[in-house]
């Protein structure tokens, strides 16, 4: 009992750690697999540990130039389902605030980003987050959302197939329609 007390301020030393862009590279670091290792924790029965990881996902996220790009390498599709699927709406849904919280505000940073962003696009997170929007409350969770919200309409709406890729009207359109339900419900619910 007292080692399991002891641990549980492991948490909060690992945030302090990932504040820092030296703690960022230790966490990061290609074929560590530390980054793997600590993903399924966002399932584990104590709050503070999944708000600790959630908390240090974001703030890898908040290097923009280099911390991005290693957490999307080191943690691949897997980063991007555990990152998306508490805010998705689906069960089991994440019961605490600040969990939600902090994943949101990560996935806002990645999709500020152009990789992030593409890889967002590629896991369906615009569909995710709307799907789970719906039935967020917390008015933390929500502005996230809606600020990622927003990235994926202006992309959409400036993306216009210059990369030489035939663009399909029809799926454009679709996406189009899709982020402005989001932004209508946007709307609604700040009213």
């Amino acid at each position: 009992e007292q080692q399991r007390r002891e641990l549980r301020h492991l948490g909060n030393a690992m945030v302090n750690v990932s504040l820092l862009p030296e703690g960022r590279d230790v966490l990061l670091a290609p074929g560590t697999g530390h980054l793997t290792q600590l993903l399924p924790q966002l399932k584990s029965k104590c709050v503070e540990r999944r708000i600790a990881v959630a908390t240090m996902l974001k703030n890898c996220c908040m290097d923009k130039s280099i911390g991005v790009e290693k957490l999307l390498a080191e943690g691949g599709t897997q980063l991007l389902s555990t990152l998306l699927q508490p805010l998705s709406g689906t069960q089991p849904r994440e019961h605490c605030v600040e969990v939600r919280q902090a994943l949101a505000e990560a996935v806002q940073l990645l999709a500020a980003t152009e990789l992030g962003f593409d890889k967002l696009w590629t896991a369906g997170a615009p569909e995710l987050l709307r799907a789970g929007y719906t039935d967020e409350e917390a008015p933390g969770v929500c502005e996230a959302m809606e600020a990622t919200a927003e990235l994926f309409m202006s992309h959409s709406l400036f993306d216009n197939g210059d990369d030489g890729e035939e663009v399909n009207e029809e799926a454009v359109l679709e996406e189009d329609r899709k982020l402005a339900e989001l932004a209508n419900l946007t709307i609604q619910t700040s009213l």
